[in-house]
């Protein structure tokens, strides 16, 4: 328990020992103070030590918001929270826990003011058990929960289970009838096998009532399915793709991989829903121009778009004027264009007079981008560049170099250095 925390129990407890007596201060000063404290160990500390502070505890400012995330490491904490739940559940509209708390949490309490509920690590066979029609879990909130984020936390992904993680998305999708906002994500230690939603029918990952998604896929076409019609409510979509395409599978019939996805861009409807796009693919594609281009180009609503890609096979640097040209000026309604572009393997004899990071810079900021970037001009025998917006906006940022010159990145959490022997590896394919 923190020193605040044991300060402020001691005044309390000690409370008849004192000429203090902490408990005679005004109801709202009192809740001011606990609002200050972490809700979980205010509820533990205060609740059962006499009317007043069960009362003020209780109030729905501090009992509507429940993060339980540090519950299972503590066995004492973990005892006083099962306890205390029986007092709050009509007031908790928003519930994180660890998957492993799930029915000892919701399998014992009612909770009719629930909206917004965040799984983590969650198991494939512990979703396929609760994610069912007969899942009594499923009974109470099929219809109440609005929120939902899942993250799928198995450390390793077989061709096996590929069937299992379009079967659980289908689910989710179905049984929770009323959601507004859905996030689902999966360990960033494996990637996909396959595409998701290739050869499975239109109303697999079907939802009249989703406006925000954030999601997890293999490729850039399981993308695409999902702007078919589909998802008919959808404003805000946050789509992370371990590939545009496979690389192996490109270098061995990549026009009809390229015909196919342009293919299922024609059945693209209700675009002018879509206001918000992100778009994060890990592994280097060469289909920018070919693919991911004639995508964003149809999404003429657009008010924001994020975009992180690697980018292979050009023969000249990614940068303000070349994506002015090609995307910016055919997007009427933009406002908002936040990035993190690498340009690879760029021969060292192309694009000559070699450009300058200040070049590059100033190709974004002449028109009104705030950005960083610096060029690699020795690597793997050919030259790379790397540009992004600044303040960084992402919560990821890989496969930089030892030319990345740093800075104040707030929101990042993984950062992956791109001579790393894994991504030597990568590097190579």
């Amino acid at each position: 328990m923190k020193r605040g925390y044991y300060i402020f129990g001691c005044l309390v407890h000690n409370e008849r020992e004192r000429s203090m007596n902490i408990v005679d201060l005004p109801d709202e000063i009192l809740l001011h103070i606990l609002k200050k404290l972490n809700n979980i160990d205010a509820l533990c500390t205060f609740i059962g030590i006499n009317e007043k502070l069960d009362r003020i505890v209780c109030d729905v400012s501090i009992t509507r918001f429940i993060n339980l995330m540090a519950v299972e490491s503590n066995q004492v904490a973990d005892s006083k929270c099962m306890k205390i739940l029986p007092r709050i559940h009509d007031k908790i509209e928003s519930l994180t826990l660890q998957a492993c708390l799930l029915p000892r949490v919701l399998q014992t309490n009612n909770y009719p003011h629930l909206r917004k509920l965040v799984i983590n690590n969650l198991q494939f066979i512990m979703s396929c058990r609760w994610f069912n029609e007969k899942s009594p879990f499923l009974h109470i909130f099929k219809q109440q929960i609005l929120e939902l984020v899942v993250t799928i936390g198995d450390e390793t992904m077989y061709k096996s289970e590929e069937k299992l993680v379009t079967d659980i998305y289908k689910r989710i999708f179905g049984l929770f009838t009323n959601l507004k906002y859905l996030d689902i994500d999966t360990n960033d230690r494996h990637s996909f096998p396959r595409s998701l939603l290739t050869g499975v029918p239109s109303t697999t990952c079907y939802s009249s009532s989703i406006v925000h998604l954030r999601i997890r896929m293999q490729n850039i076409d399981d993308c695409i399915y999902l702007l078919d019609g589909r998802l008919s409510q959808l404003h805000t979509m946050i789509v992370n793709l371990d590939y545009i395409h496979d690389p192996v599978l490109i270098r061995a019939r990549p026009q009809k991989i390229i015909r196919n996805s342009l293919k299922l861009m024609n059945n693209m409807t209700n675009l002018c829903r879509l206001k918000y796009f992100s778009l994060h693919a890990y592994h280097r594609t060469t289909e920018f121009d070919s693919i991911v281009i004639p995508l964003i180009r149809r999404m003429t609503h657009l008010e924001k778009l994020m975009l992180s890609v690697r980018v292979g096979g050009k023969d000249s640097f990614i940068d303000g004027t070349y994506l002015n040209n090609c995307l910016l000026s055919q997007m009427p309604c933009l406002h908002i264009f936040q990035f993190n572009i690498i340009t690879e393997f760029v021969s060292l004899y192309a694009q000559q007079p070699k450009p300058t990071p200040d070049d590059i810079r100033h190709t974004f900021t002449q028109r009104g981008y705030n950005v960083d970037c610096y060029i690699d001009h020795q690597f793997y025998s050919s030259r790379r560049c790397h540009v992004y917006s600044l303040p960084f906006p992402m919560d990821r940022m890989y496969h930089i170099t030892h030319s990345f010159s740093g800075g104040m990145f707030t929101n990042v959490i993984f950062k992956c250095n791109s001579t790393s022997i894994g991504s030597l590896r990568e590097a190579n394919k």
